[in-house]
């Protein structure tokens, strides 16, 4: 049958001057304030978030603290560049970057976004309702959120960061480390070491900064919602159990959407499948190659460029019936989680997709990083395989007490992961399954991708995420 060749080919995958009138006032007394920016342990944070404001050009409506308006600081160097464009004119929504240096290395950087409603140019709504976003896999914040942006077919509204600032929520992200290395370079020896606990770090710094900037514009220093999609709900957890160490007057999440991905598995076939991936991973790093080529931009380039060309990822089938494969097949067989929801004929061989269209889908393909740390995704996999390497970011999930939203997609690889909830400290947990045909027919179901990219994606996905937001 022609799946076993694709399985072939997915081993390639081992893969204010002006300002808000809302009546509301933010609950943060002066003595949390000052309790959390000096247990920062950041001594430059604050100055730095003033700094980011004022090349943002946004208002600061609280000053930066005594102790630090009279020091001078080296943080804003930590600023690399920093661009703004309005991405819904309609709804005057804009979306700033900020490349942000975390560390000495050449490559320790990350991209800081934010999608937020304005009341003019520069002059940020003011929200108490927020959500951060990380990224899984092989794609970033733009590629996943607003990945209108990315596709030259879309319009630059399109995604689900520009659904919430639409709706009022004050949408921030991350770009972690690796999506930013250049395809040209040859020299991979800094990532070696580029494992889980990189991720959490950087996105800890950037919910801190977050933070900061937020309390800085008026905004109050409460903590944010955060979402984790695919690998990024594994980085998320990984932040929860990491916080449940600090007082909680220290914690950056609030309320957390773990999506399609979850730590730990009662599920043998996926228990099977991640010890054999984080193994293959290991070995990758022990014969020292310590990046990972994404498979995307193969298959949607070759389809994009030559669809009915024969196809070099997998034999016997056309370039673009390669890519739809990709989309609508099992990723990791006997396992039935897929991409995207398909649509097949007779033989079981892909003639379309039921929610996106093929071109978006090539789009989503092409525009990927071209790497990956190899380390981070050997940790990613080893969390569910109970005879790896004990590792240290799930020890403490029975102290996690956050309210906790945990989606599946019927077609995608979440219902793996539903045995962390069953190990979390949390009263106040929430299970969204968006599944559109019976067990039977899930490989017509609802995919791991088409929770963001989706036609249907905002009614099924987007809007309980809305409600989830403004309910907690």
């Amino acid at each position: 049958m022609k799946k076993n060749t694709l399985l072939l080919g997915l081993a390639l995958i081992i893969f204010a001057c002006q300002r808000d009138h809302d009546d509301f006032r933010f609950p943060d007394t002066h003595s949390n304030q000052v309790k959390y920016l000096e247990n920062l342990k950041m001594p430059d944070i604050e100055i730095f978030a003033n700094n980011l404001m004022q090349e943002a050009g946004w208002n600061a409506e609280q000053p930066i603290s005594s102790q630090f308006e009279r020091r001078k600081s080296p943080s804003s160097t930590w600023l690399e560049s920093n661009a703004r464009s309005i991405i819904d004119e309609e709804n005057n929504i804009a979306h700033y970057i900020f490349k942000i240096r975390v560390g000495p290395g050449k490559y320790d950087m990350i991209n800081l976004h934010r999608v937020v409603k304005e009341r003019s140019r520069n002059f940020p709504k003011q929200s108490k309702n927020t959500l951060f976003l990380q990224h899984g896999d092989f794609k970033d914040f733009e590629g996943m959120f607003l990945p209108g942006v990315k596709s030259p077919r879309l319009d630059d509204s399109e995604g689900i960061a520009n659904f919430l600032a639409k709706n009022d929520v004050d949408v921030w992200g991350i770009d972690q480390a690796w999506t930013l290395i250049p395809e040209e370079e040859t020299d991979f020896t800094f990532m070696k070491d580029w494992g889980m606990q990189r991720q959490v770090q950087d996105l800890k710094k950037a919910m801190t900064l977050v933070r900061v900037i937020r309390f800085l514009s008026g905004n109050g220093l409460t903590p944010l919602n955060l979402l984790g999609y695919s690998s990024g709900s594994t980085v998320g957890f990984a932040l929860l159990n990491e916080e449940t160490s600090i007082t909680e007057n220290n914690h950056n999440v609030a309320g957390y959407i773990g999506v399609d991905q979850g730590v730990h598995t009662d599920n043998s076939i996926w228990e099977n499948i991640t010890c054999d991936l984080s193994a293959g991973y290991q070995a990758l790093l022990d014969a020292g190659q310590y990046q990972d080529y994404n498979p995307l931009p193969f298959f949607g380039s070759a389809a994009q460029s030559d669809p009915e060309g024969a196809s070099e990822l997998i034999p016997g089938f056309s370039n673009l019936q390669a890519a739809q494969a990709l989309a609508i097949y099992p990723l990791f067989e006997p396992y039935p989680g897929h991409f995207l929801a398909g649509i097949f004929d007779s033989n079981s061989l892909p003639t379309g997709l039921q929610n996106v269209s093929t071109e978006d889908w090539l789009d989503f393909l092409i525009y990927s990083p071209p790497y990956e740390p190899v380390a981070f995704e050997r940790d990613e996999y080893m969390t569910s395989c109970p005879s790896a390497v004990d590792v240290s970011w799930d020890d403490n999930l029975s102290q996690v007490q956050n309210p906790i939203l945990y989606i599946v997609a019927g077609g995608g690889f979440g219902s793996t992961g539903t045995e962390t909830l069953n190990q979390l400290g949390s009263a106040d947990i929430t299970t969204l399954e968006i599944s559109l045909y019976p067990k039977a027919d899930v490989a017509l179901d609802f995919g791991h991708i088409d929770l963001f990219l989706a036609n249907n994606a905002d009614e099924q996905v987007w809007k309980p995420i809305l409600s989830w937001i403004l309910a907690h």
